[in-house]
């Protein structure tokens, strides 16, 4: 028997490549990519953890797209609420236009940034078709501002 090429599985059946769920799955993979790769640029053993938890987070979040049930929900968005908090804490707020990525790392920063921003527009096509979880639009649209504050960080560290 032949397998359908524009076919693949999800939790509780299959569906077409096509289909924006998938879409979405691709974003969020390159975006845990990206922020597990600028992981082997830092030092900071504390901003490494978080990064690596981010990666577990977008995998749940992954996983309640797919259909699975998974520990996902209001205590992910108050954990990146805080670490909103504690990184702009650490910055010079900025006046006007920011230049993204003045560092390499601030540069690696901002395209973590811009790729989790892909990924919420991803996730509304998701919304829009199959309803969804408000929580999850949270979550990647705060998840976006940390990155902007961590880059900033990193650039005026320079």
């Amino acid at each position: 028997m032949k397998k359908n090429p524009l076919k693949t599985a999800l939790v509780g059946g299959e569906t077409t490549k096509t289909d924006e769920r998938i879409n979405f799955f691709g974003t969020v993979d390159e975006l845990s990519c990206f922020v597990m790769e600028l992981t082997h640029h830092l030092k900071d053993d504390k901003t490494i953890q978080t990064l690596k938890t981010v990666v577990n987070t977008l995998s749940k979040i992954m996983g309640k797209v797919a259909g699975a049930n998974v520990d996902f929900g209001e205590s992910q968005v108050n954990e990146i609420l805080a670490l909103i908090e504690k990184e702009k804490a650490q910055t010079i707020p900025e006046k006007g236009f920011v230049t993204p990525g003045i560092t390499l790392l601030g540069a690696k920063t901002h395209i973590v940034r811009a790729i989790t921003r892909r990924a919420e527009l991803a996730y509304a096509q998701v919304f829009a078709k199959y309803q969804g979880d408000e929580l999850i639009f949270s979550y990647l649209n705060k998840l976006s501002t940390y990155f902007y504050y961590l880059a900033l960080k990193f650039d005026q560290q320079n």
